[in-house]
């Protein structure tokens, strides 16, 4: 401050840099129009790649609006996810075969298959996409994308989704899943797993008598030791009577 109260701009430069605050350095150039701000900014981006701050290089890059340079930057820095949020917003990027690949494959290395099924849907590359949602256990939108570009697919994804659920021990939220693919002996097992009993013996209701009669027993079970004896309807078989004998 009293070296800009002095307009002596040339030395506050020079302190910012020896010091290093570089982002103060800048910004004093800039607003005083230094003649040098060009290659400052040079010797900070140097600087910035010297001590490894290639985070802190690529939004440098950003802020002046060079994407490409910034994306390369946050690659070699590990943060695919930062170079996935560029690629978007600038029809060039996107048309870069070349650049799209190498952020998706960091993606996909980095576990975040999600965003590079999000990056394949923005360049219309839907197989890609979906086998990266598949990939990433995005069921929600691999069955959305499978709708409108690979009907026959949905039946199988379900029947994945519903799987993914069981293995997260979400049950409940499995039994849907399953209904949609058709999978009813996984419905019915995720039903009782998640004593949703309505709803196993609904399932259960509508199928055949040698498939039912393996799980009638559990349910009915269940109802006995809650003591509760009630006339259950199984249409295929007439009625019968639930008792204490």
């Amino acid at each position: 401050m009293i070296f800009l109260e002095q307009n002596a701009v040339e030395e506050a430069v020079d302190m910012y840099q020896e010091l290093p605050r570089w982002d103060e350095c800048i910004a004093v150039a800039q607003a005083k129009g230094h003649p040098a701000l060009e290659k400052l900014r040079r010797s900070y981006h140097q600087w910035l790649m010297d001590t490894r701050q290639e985070e802190r290089a690529g939004e440098l890059q950003e802020s002046q609006g060079d994407g490409l340079a910034a994306i390369g930057l946050y690659l070699k820095a590990g943060l695919p996810a930062k170079a996935a949020r560029l690629v978007p917003a600038r029809e060039e990027l996107l048309a870069n075969t070349e650049l799209v690949e190498h952020v998706t494959a960091a993606l996909v290395k980095g576990e975040l298959c999600e965003r590079a099924g999000d990056l394949f849907e923005k360049i219309r590359n839907p197989e890609r996409a979906l086998e990266c949602y598949c990939q990433g256990s995005a069921f929600m939108k691999a069955v959305e994308l499978a709708r409108l570009a690979f009907p026959v697919e949905v039946v199988r994804l379900e029947e994945a989704w519903g799987d993914h659920l069981v293995q997260q021990k979400q049950l409940d939220a499995a039994i849907n899943h399953y209904t949609a693919a058709r999978c009813s002996i996984k419905a019915i097992e995720a039903a009782l797993g998640a004593r949703q009993w309505k709803k196993a013996i609904y399932i259960l209701d509508l199928q055949d008598r040698n498939t039912a009669s393996k799980y009638y027993p559990r349910v009915a079970q269940h109802y006995a030791s809650l003591q509760e004896y009630e006339v259950r309807r199984v249409p295929c078989w007439g009625w019968r009577q639930c008792s204490t004998e």
